[in-house]
């Protein structure tokens, strides 16, 4: 028989909040079993699978929103490769931007050691 486990043993498990695991449901990413004797929230190896999918999807930048997207997807391979695709180019830009900003701070960081007077 599987073990099943309570919000708190399983949020600690996985290094997130009850709270969180409660958003998740609500936004309709997650669900959980009930015990008929408490109506607690348990959570079983299906739901651990599903949490650490969110996580990671999470992990590589995606907005919750973007992460219901793809769960709902039911596996649609066009409707996953266009939301990935979308959050490609996004980081792809950002990442553009932040060797901007790199070479800016850097040719600044250089004149500021130049120079004798304030650095403004």
């Amino acid at each position: 028989m599987e073990k099943k486990e309570t919000i708190g043993q399983f949020a600690e498990k996985f290094g997130i909040s009850a709270r969180s695991i409660r958003h998740y449901e609500k936004m309709g990413l997650l669900e959980s079993g009930r015990a008929p004797d408490s109506n607690y929230r348990l959570y079983g190896d299906a739901e651990a699978k599903r949490l650490y999918r969110i996580l990671l999807l999470k992990d590589m930048g995606f907005s919750l929103k973007e992460i219901a997207a793809i769960i709902s997807s039911n596996g649609n391979r066009d409707a996953i490769v266009g939301i990935v695709d979308n959050r490609l180019r996004l980081l792809t830009k950002k990442t553009s931007l932040f060797g901007q900003c790199i070479d800016l701070l850097t040719r600044y960081l250089s004149l500021c050691r130049e120079q004798k007077s304030e650095c403004i």
